[in-house]
């Protein structure tokens, strides 16, 4: 059966270097800014060098509306799908990709914004040499939080060339949850797509690691932020869904000793775990969520093999949820972090 359905594509060939992939899903609320923001960014830059493509994964609002205008608007030159039912996010994600005809895919969410120059920051690197994966700088603006003053989210001030996975790693402490801040070499994402995923919902990163597993070109980091991701204030980290997707996402970061040599896994895993499922515990619980023992119990037999899980998490399960409040976890989350930034430099002083 056939699963797309084309709305809107130019048949002729093209030299796009980038392709910029917009995975959207009802999204009518958000989908302007980013569409916006990407006639700005296009205006730096030369025609003909950036597709964009908008995958839509069987959306039940306007969403599919608001493309179409801009479309006829002649504003933006626009190759959209539609899904003829929903793929999930997974699928639409490999689907961007195989629909791409750029030579490399920036996996754009909807409600982002890009910085004015980034077009023309990214593809000034694009076009300096092959890189299987590039990992993008941004910023963060949530909806929840006013008087906000964007700060970068990955700390190096300078692009640099990434040679291993480590050093990949060594930035963001894994490839990026946020997918907007990768960019994939279409040709090595293609030849590790059929391989099966492993969870749900974060087959950008199963992918990237895949790629940089294969290790055939280098990779790249561009320091200057180039968009902004828009936290809005019924996403689903606001959400009791967020527990499920960040035990899903540490699952993940396990699962990749199947993959690495022992000595990378152990880098690696220490930079996430456990710091990622105790981040997951305190929002879950500042949201309300009340853990059962079959929830206790679950954790303990995917994690339970880590000494960590034993001293660091299964404590946090039994702090009350009314404890939390959403000040106080964003106050604890800080502070974590500050410590876990200043523990991690004493650590590099004696490496």
């Amino acid at each position: 059966m056939k699963i797309d359905q084309l709305e809107s594509e130019n048949d002729l060939e093209s030299n796009y270097l980038l392709t910029v992939g917009i995975p959207v899903y009802n999204g009518e609320r958000f989908i302007r800014q980013t569409l916006e923001s990407l006639i700005d960014a296009l205006s730096e830059i030369t025609v003909g060098k950036v597709e964009i493509l908008i995958s839509d994964n069987c959306s039940t609002d306007k969403t599919s509306l608001i493309i179409e205008d801009y479309r006829n608007s002649g504003k933006l030159i626009i190759s959209s799908f539609r899904n003829r039912q929903n793929q999930g996010y997974d699928k639409n994600i490999d689907l961007i990709v195989e629909r791409a005809r750029g030579k490399y895919v920036w996996f754009l969410g909807c409600g982002e914004i890009v910085k004015p120059k980034a077009l023309k920051t990214i593809l000034s690197r694009l076009e300096k040499d092959t890189y299987n994966y590039v990992l993008l700088n941004f910023d963060i603006f949530a909806e929840d939080e006013a008087n906000q003053v964007p700060e970068k989210v990955f700390s190096p001030d300078s692009d640099q060339k990434l040679t291993s996975m480590n050093e990949v790693y060594g930035i963001g402490s894994g490839v990026a949850m946020a997918v907007s801040s990768n960019i994939v070499l279409k040709t090595a994402w293609m030849k590790v797509a059929e391989c099966m995923l492993s969870e749900k919902g974060w087959c950008h990163i199963e992918r990237i690691n895949a790629i940089l597993h294969a290790n055939e070109f280098p990779s790249f980091f561009i320091a200057t932020p180039c968009f902004t991701l828009y936290r809005e204030n019924t996403g689903w980290w606001t959400t009791r869904q967020v527990y499920m997707n960040f035990v899903s996402y540490c699952r993940l970061i396990m699962k990749l000793r199947t993959m690495l040599r022992d000595t990378e896994y152990q880098k690696i895993e220490s930079r996430i775990y456990p710091f990622a499922f105790a981040n997951s515990i305190l929002l879950a619980k500042s949201l309300g969520v009340r853990f059962d023992k079959s929830m206790i119990k679950a954790a303990a037999r995917d994690f339970g093999n880590k000494i960590s899980f034993w001293i660091v998490i299964l404590p946090l399960f039994f702090i009350p949820s009314k404890v939390f409040s959403n000040a106080l976890f964003v106050w604890t989350k800080k502070r974590a972090v500050f410590v876990l930034a200043q523990f991690r430099a004493f650590k590099r002083s004696f490496l």
